[in-house]
């Protein structure tokens, strides 16, 4: 859902893994506040960022690897 006016970020989290092909694959849920002090929240799919926004990244020792699941259509993180 594009939203086109400022709001806050009140919640992002989620994860940053390995697809197929090597490259990043983020996948975010997050929670928005709007100025009437309504919230919606879901998938975050991309974002222009004015003028801050604060972000923690916990770093971890195992990669995680997401494999697309032909049978489910979807990719998944491997749990190995």
């Amino acid at each position: 859902m594009p939203i086109a006016e400022r709001v806050e970020v009140l919640s992002l989290i989620g994860d940053a893994a390995v697809d197929d092909e090597g490259k990043a694959s983020l996948h975010l849920h997050g929670v928005l506040g709007f100025p009437d002090g309504s919230t919606k929240g879901g998938h975050f799919m991309k974002g222009h960022v004015r003028p801050t926004l604060e972000v923690l990244i916990r770093e971890t020792p195992a990669h995680l690897r997401r494999r697309k699941q032909p049978n489910l259509g979807i990719a998944l993180i491997e749990l190995n």
